[in-house]
């Protein structure tokens, strides 16, 4: 856990540091930062479900003459 919190708060003292604009924007993104790998691991999820869906789909029951 203090892993995660060194590297959030390391983050958000180079996002104040180095992104160009307004304070809110600055204190905006800095605090926000750790979204981007959640939204990234969501979206690539999706897509892996997704991608079974339509290429692997659902398991068809055998046919009974």
């Amino acid at each position: 856990m203090r892993v995660l919190l060194t590297a959030y708060v390391i983050g958000v003292l180079v996002g104040l540091w180095r992104v160009d604009g307004a304070p809110v924007t600055k204190l905006t993104l800095a605090l926000l930062w750790p979204l981007g790998p959640l939204a990234f691991l969501i979206t690539i999820s999706g897509l892996v479900i997704a991608a079974l869906i339509a290429f692997v789909g659902p398991r068809r029951k055998p046919q009974s003459a």
